[in-house]
């Protein structure tokens, strides 16, 4: 079976090794950056997931006081947009507020870009989801980048209160521009 190894001189059975080598070494490292992609992708997204129920909180912080008669409807609306306007996670990442109006929903406060504010988010730029995930363990639906990143998430929301969207969308600086 190893025959043909006879046949080479010490020069190519070394440049063998070498070879053999370098690809286990090749292949390995592709194996590791895989799986440490796969567990930075979950650490992500359970740090998403907190940040996310902390602001729910927070918004459910402000309609407690509103239903307890302590502030009126819209003070309670505009503490609670103040509040989440001013959060920020990461330096760079912030949240804002969609509805639930169906087929496409409304922008109710966007932190970098208050023009959308109010608007149908119906536009061709937010075709932009690439993959849903209704719950923590459903399973992971691509999206092919042409879905409205809106109607996903409310999609997702709809089908298990909770989940993840992807999306290739670019994010814009303060004072102009994106990123």
């Amino acid at each position: 079976m190893f025959q043909f190894l006879d046949r080479l001189s010490v020069r190519n059975k070394i440049w063998a090794m070498v070879l053999l080598f370098v690809s286990a070494v090749i292949f390995g490292s592709a194996i590791d950056v895989v799986t440490s992609r796969g567990i930075l992708l979950a650490e992500k997204r359970l740090k998403t997931r907190h940040l996310v129920e902390a602001a729910h909180s927070l918004m459910a912080h402000y309609y407690e006081l509103q239903k307890n008669g302590t502030l009126s409807e819209d003070d309670a609306k505009a503490q609670a947009i103040g509040a989440l306007k001013a959060m920020r996670y990461d330096q760079v990442e912030y949240f804002w507020i969609n509805d639930f109006t169906v087929p496409v929903p409304k922008m109710v406060m966007h932190p970098m870009v208050p023009a959308l504010e109010g608007k149908v988010l119906e536009a061709e730029k937010f075709n932009c989801a690439t993959s849903m995930q209704a719950g923590i363990d459903g399973p992971v639906v691509s999206t092919g980048g042409k879905k409205n990143l809106f109607v996903a998430f409310n999609e997702v929301a709809g089908q298990a209160g909770s989940g993840f969207v992807t999306y290739d969308w670019p994010k814009p600086k303060t004072g102009g521009g994106v990123t």
